[in-house]
């Protein structure tokens, strides 16, 4: 086993393992080779929780026999014929996207590109930043192999974010939202050479013509970060995010709630939603509709804000039942809710025993069945519902 595998086997969660064997099989059963790539390998290598696991295909993932994906919970969340590229969802929190390894050429800056299919080391080079143009061979010949044309791993290791060509924003405009995103999250300082390159396309007006799909992709990314307001702070700061009206004390007040309460790191496909809540709060029809058509909410998105609404309502009646009150019963409770949903029901709950409740339970009781997964219900209940021992204490006579 190469010791790039053994860090990969060290790093994913067990569910992240069953998720990566459906996709390797399929591959190989194909006679494809599949290969790690983007933001999983960065935060492998990186030493970060990865959140996303990114395959990439030398081949057509719309071709491979995916029914096992399916059979295990995957259900596909977006599927892009252009780019031939699968997002799955998965119902324990995994996310997964597989695509085509592709070659992207724009006539125009900002426009239509035209794809076609490429070897890996070609697909790396058209990828926005270094520190993502790593790839990882999971099958076949190429099984264990690190791909890094663009010498990403150095500057993973220097903590330094460079793009990999010189028209990476004028190609993709969002990418300038992408570099201030980064920089926070990996705590990275950015290369002279992509700074000036970030200036040059502020000032021919790149920022301008990134579109609300875009803004609402990097919403989703947001909402899956732990920390998002320096973020926000800096793109209004720079005019990268062309709105107003953001709440940014709700926001700072959603980000420390989400660090206080230790919920799950996986899960927070939907984490959007909870922080647009916050971003939104306090604001009035006009200013909010705004904000909903700079973000590109379209009406599913709408409805998945109501539902969070909803399903939070639901979770703070369900919690505050008389006959659910042992522990066993309030984790079981909420064990039925998404994190997101959990996070936004805490936030918005006018009742003190509500979040009570939510908070013992989450920073109590939440650890010990976390780490007791896998083993039966009853075992988990009885280990939760068991009162603490009390310490006995010798008497000393003194003499």
């Amino acid at each position: 086993m190469s010791d790039y595998l053994y860090l990969l086997e060290n790093h994913l969660s067990a569910a992240q393992h069953r998720v990566t064997a459906l996709f390797v099989t399929a591959a190989a059963a194909a006679d494809q080779t599949l290969y790690l790539t983007g933001g999983a390998m960065r935060d492998l290598l990186g030493g970060f929780p990865t959140r996303d696991l990114d395959f990439t295909l030398c081949g057509n993932p719309m071709k491979l026999d995916l029914n096992k994906v399916k059979e295990a919970g995957g259900v596909i969340v977006r599927k892009d014929d252009g780019r031939k590229l699968l997002a799955f969802r998965f119902a324990d929190g995994v996310t997964a996207k597989i695509g085509m390894a592709r070659s992207e050429v724009y006539a125009k800056p900002g426009g239509r590109a035209k794809i076609d299919a490429c070897d890996i080391r070609d697909d790396l080079r058209r990828r926005d930043f270094t520190v993502n143009a790593i790839a990882l061979g999971l099958n076949r010949s190429a099984r264990g192999i690190l791909a890094d044309p663009a010498n990403g791993l150095a500057d993973l290791e220097g903590r330094e974010l460079r793009t990999t060509n010189s028209g990476a924003f004028a190609d993709e405009p969002v990418r300038m939202a992408r570099l201030i995103r980064f920089k926070h999250r990996l705590n990275c300082t950015i290369a002279e050479r992509t700074e000036q390159q970030f200036q040059n396309a502020y000032e021919a007006g790149t920022q301008k013509r990134i579109t609300p799909a875009c803004w609402f992709e990097e919403l989703c990314a947001w909402g899956n970060d732990v920390a998002p307001s320096a973020v926000l702070r800096e793109l209004e700061d720079k005019k990268i995010l062309l709105v107003a009206g953001i709440n940014h004390a709700a926001v700072h007040k959603w980000e420390k709630l989400k660090r206080s309460v230790g919920l799950p790191g996986t899960g927070w496909a939907d984490g959007w939603r909870s922080l647009y809540m916050a971003m939104t709060e306090g604001l009035g029809t006009r200013a909010k509709a705004a904000l909903a058509v700079a973000f590109g909410l379209d009406e599913e998105s709408q409805t998945a804000l109501k539902t969070l609404v909803s399903r939070a309502r639901k979770l703070e009646a369900a919690i505050s039942a008389s006959s659910v009150r042992r522990p066993w019963d309030l984790y079981r409770t909420l064990r039925l809710y998404a994190p997101d949903e959990i996070l936004y029901a805490l936030n918005s709950a006018t009742q003190r025993v509500t979040q009570d409740r939510l908070r013992v339970t989450l920073q109590k009781h939440m650890p010990i069945a976390v780490a007791m997964r896998g083993e039966p219900d009853a075992e988990i209940a009885r280990r939760l519902n068991e009162k603490p021992k009390k310490v006995e204490v010798d008497s000393v006579v003194a003499e």
